[in-house]
């Protein structure tokens, strides 16, 4: 089999949060061996959450977990007990990173803050991926996805301006923050190879959103005084038509950035009389004043037309437009088949399990589902027994005493 990028580093993963789960995720898929600790019992909480086949909950049949951890080995394990911890310890000796999720007070009350594993492990990175980071006021409040999105000024702008703002949906925040700690982590690595000395790797899921006003939403506070700009279906930066727009099928999204294009997208239409209009000439005059009006100006053309004939309609004249997909649509989507995105791996109590693929193509060293995301505590004798030198007898006594 095809050895990834990352086929030398080895990942122990402790985590009860999606954006922790997700960088592990990430990195296993690059072909790092990551170890996923779960807790003794119940397991990790996305085993409760679903979607399940049937709407049946089964928690070795989550379709979130299922996704969330392919590539990875599993065990389960108590750090709150102190046989626990020290089976912990002999993982991390071995291991090249500590991913978790637990706020400075919670790593502490366990005996596992940053400066005490510095202490035993000099070359382990250890990586926390946290509502609010690891140092200042909130360090040790609770979070969500919802919440980051609100406390890092994200969802002030996202939604309808007479209505309460709105969150990412998916819990696409979680997902940035991993993909955040795992470039964090690889630049730890780097670091690593030069000085042989690990560190921490501090991830505010709330800091990761933030990032995302720096471009625009931050200098129109500083530059205008505009404090949060919901613009609705709307996008609130750039020129009109920047929005979603109703088809005959469901709905498009349209971007004009150049003039040209918005030109190009006029011609297609017949250049109708209306643009003719002093009002509608300016695209700037349009964005600011005009939006609404000019949507309904738009919308006989759009709905005599089905999305898929206007994507190809507008693509042919290098206007920026596509499909609002369904789940359904991009499960069938040709291009995405003709991309063999959709990967399939087998698991004997499940069934075929189809996943989403590579996000990014490495030609050398590819992403990778080399199996599927394994059953509660499937790996424990393999982990302990083979890595570990715990005898079958003490495993047995583990399990039992609910260690393991």
């Amino acid at each position: 089999m095809t050895q990834g990028p990352l086929t030398a580093l080895r990942i122990i993963e402790y985590s009860t949060s999606l954006a922790a789960a997700a960088c592990g995720k990430i990195l296993a898929d690059l072909g790092a061996e990551v170890i996923k600790i779960e807790p003794p019992g119940e397991g990790d909480p996305a085993r409760h959450h679903g979607p399940f086949p049937a709407d049946i909950p089964d928690p070795e049949r989550s379709g979130l977990f299922l996704s969330l951890n392919a590539n990875k080995q599993g065990i389960t394990l108590d750090p709150a007990r102190p046989t626990g911890r020290d089976l912990l310890h002999g993982l991390l000796a071995e291991g090249d990173v500590f991913l978790h999720n637990w706020a400075p007070a919670e790593a502490a009350s366990l005996g596992l803050a940053y400066e005490t594993l510095q202490a035993q492990h000099a070359r382990l990175i250890v990586t926390a991926v946290t509502p609010y980071g690891s140092s200042g006021p909130y360090a040790n409040y609770g979070g969500a996805d919802i919440t980051a999105c609100a406390a890092g000024g994200v969802s002030i702008g996202t939604g309808f301006p007479d209505r309460a703002p709105l969150t990412l949906p998916l819990s696409l925040g979680a997902h940035f923050a991993a993909v955040g700690a795992a470039a964090a982590i690889l630049l730890a690595t780097f670091a690593r190879d030069v000085s042989g000395r690990g560190q921490f790797v501090d991830v505010s899921q709330t800091d990761v959103l933030a990032i995302l006003l720096a471009g625009y939403g931050i200098p129109t506070y500083i530059y205008r005084g505009v404090t949060g700009i919901r613009a609705g279906r709307h996008m609130s930066l750039g020129l009109y038509p920047n929005a979603a727009f109703e088809c005959q099928d469901g709905f498009v999204c349209m971007d004009c950035p150049q003039l040209a294009q918005w030109n190009r997208l006029l011609e297609l239409m017949g250049n109708p009389a209306w643009t003719n209009d002093p009002r509608y000439r300016d695209r700037r005059k349009i964005t600011e004043q005009y939006p609404h009006e000019v949507d309904v100006l738009l919308a006989p053309w759009l709905m005599e037309r089905d999305k898929q004939t206007l994507f190809a309609l507008t693509q042919q004249q290098r206007v920026p437009v596509a499909p609002v997909n369904t789940m359904k649509d991009a499960v069938e989507d040709v291009h995405l088949r003709e991309r063999r995105y959709f990967v399939s791996v087998e698991r004997d109590d499940t069934g075929p399990l189809t996943y989403p693929g590579a996000p990014y193509r490495l030609g050398k060293t590819p992403w990778m589902i080399r199996r599927a995301a394994p059953r509660l505590g499937e790996h424990n004798e393999e982990i302990y027994c083979g890595r570990l030198g715990v005898s079958r007898e003490e495993l047995l006594l583990l399990g039992q005493t609910g260690i393991i």
